[in-house]
């Protein structure tokens, strides 16, 4: 799970680096890249989830 959290925070830098040099392409760029990091991440994060292996402190 940390390949979609690395790929949403580099989207993010990207999204920084548009606004700074204030190009429209990079800011969009950085956009998608950080709504693709963070729904792949969703998703990893739901299948473990379902498959039980993120750990709670929770009595079950």
């Amino acid at each position: 799970m940390i390949y979609p959290l690395l790929l949403a925070v580099i989207g993010f830098a990207a999204m920084l680096s548009g606004v700074w040099e204030q190009n429209l392409t990079t800011i969009l760029v950085g956009v998608v890249m950080q709504l693709v990091g963070w729904v792949w991440f969703f998703i990893a994060w739901r299948k473990e989830k379902k498959q039980g292996q993120t750990h709670k402190n929770e009595n079950n």
